[in-house]
């Protein structure tokens, strides 16, 4: 072979070898680029995530401390209270996963007054089947004494599964021996005390409550589901009602569950 012809040989050779490696390349390149997209993508989804939830939170936080009601009075659940903000119940044997961060005292959430200071914890399946603690299906005997338009409640739930069950309930007690009920309902009233505060991914009707007068009233953390799902939140809600009898006086209140998986708890009671 003259020396020509072997350089065109090799040239040949060469050129086929580059040939074959970029088709070797082909599908690394392509596995590159679909994994930059991908990653790209879920970049965008966490920064979308924490948008929205910074702006459920600025929208929280702007309802705070500033008192909308006229001449409301807060009611004190001192001696129903049967749970402390520190008490941890839920896992079984789980520790830390309370309401500290919420504090008490007398504080405004979602424009209305609310004097704090523990929950008025009731019965549930699921809180029966997987809590360390026993609680009561019902608290009654809860003193008003007063004559009102509206009732806000700042409450929260335990294993809320389903929407628009009924959950809970308030039975008003009148002076006069009349009484009236307030259903509690899932979804429309109040959503599971665990949640995301961002929309992206979640179904619209978990993502607020529906019901007029009802909204989120505060949002926090603790220890428990920072490090078992931090982009998680706890949340609570405010309700208003009605009163069916303003005309009447309530004497007492009543807080009941329905036994549902669900298990609601009371934080805060005011009449206006």
């Amino acid at each position: 072979m003259s020396s020509r012809t072997y350089k065109i040989v090799l040239s040949l050779l060469l050129c086929i070898s580059a040939i074959g490696l970029t088709w070797l390349a082909v599908p690394r390149v392509k596995t590159y680029l679909k994994g930059a997209k991908i990653a790209r993508e879920k970049a965008a989804r966490v920064e979308r995530k924490l948008s929205e939830s910074n702006a459920v939170v600025a929208k929280v936080e702007a309802r705070k401390n500033f008192d909308e009601t006229a001449g409301a009075t807060t009611i004190d659940l001192g001696s129903h209270i049967n749970a402390s903000l520190n008490s941890s119940f839920v896992p079984r044997n789980a520790e830390g996963n309370n309401l500290a961060e919420l504090e008490e005292g007398t504080k405004t959430l979602a424009g209305v007054p609310f004097h704090i200071r523990g929950s008025i914890q009731l019965s549930g399946r699921d809180l029966r089947l997987y809590s360390k603690a026993s609680f009561p299906l019902e608290v009654t005997n809860i003193q008003v004494s007063a004559s009102c338009y509206k009732l806000h409640i700042l409450h929260g739930s335990y294993f809320v599964k389903n929407l628009g069950m009924r959950i809970a309930k308030l039975v008003l007690h009148y002076e006069n021996g009349a009484t009236e009920v307030i259903p509690i309902i899932s979804g429309q009233h109040v959503l599971d005390w665990w949640a995301p505060n961002y929309e992206t991914g979640v179904r619209e009707d978990w993502r607020a409550v529906s019901a007029t007068g009802s909204e989120l009233a505060w949002v926090g953390s603790n220890a428990y589901i920072r490090k078992r799902q931090p982009h998680l939140s706890l949340r609570l809600f405010k309700s208003t009602f009605g009163n069916p009898r303003p005309d009447l006086k309530i004497a007492t209140i009543d807080y009941v569950s329905m036994d549902t998986y669900s298990a609601p708890f009371l934080l805060g009671l005011t009449v206006e």
